[in-house]
Order: C-alpha cells, then sequence, then structure tokens
C-alpha cells in the first residue's frame, strides 16, 4: 500500500495518464505500508 495523500501533502507530483493509472516518478520508503 502506498501512502498517496501523506505524499501529495509532503509535495510529491503525481500525473494521470491517457487511461487513468496514477502515475509518480518515485515513491520514497517511508511511504510504503505492508498489511499484516
Amino acid at each position: 500500500v502506498v501512502g498517496a495523500g501523506e505524499m501529495h501533502a509532503d509535495g510529491h507530483v503525481f500525473r494521470r495518464s491517457a487511461n487513468g493509472v496514477w502515475l509518480v516518478d518515485h515513491v520514497p520508503p517511508g511511504y510504503l505500508r505492508f498489511p499484516s
């Protein structure tokens, strides 16, 4: 799971592809969550 809301709040830029997929250049490890 990616903390996309946190990333956006911290200033990371997201863009949307032509087919509706959200893209980001890089996901820093601190924004990754591994459900148990």
